[in-house]
């Protein structure tokens, strides 16, 4: 079992970045290009979604499975 936190970070740019996405995140690019583009089935419904809902998070946990090392 792993423990952490869900919390905030600040990033290489010195940017505070929140500890949770949220579904408007999901749809901030303009015109919807580029290598994050979502599908049409998530366009199609973008109007029903609550767009302050957390969509993904970032925690302090470890889940890495353990050390780094090779194990030969």
């Amino acid at each position: 079992m792993e423990f952490g936190v869900a919390k905030g970070y600040v990033d290489r740019a010195g940017v505070t970045q929140p500890y949770a996405s949220t579904f408007s995140g999901l749809y901030y690019r303009k015109d919807n290009e580029g290598p994050w583009q979502v599908s049409d089935k998530w366009v199609d419904i973008r109007e029903s979604l609550n767009a302050v809902t957390p969509l993904d998070f970032v925690s302090t946990g470890d889940i890495g499975g353990g050390t780094t090392e090779a194990p030969w």
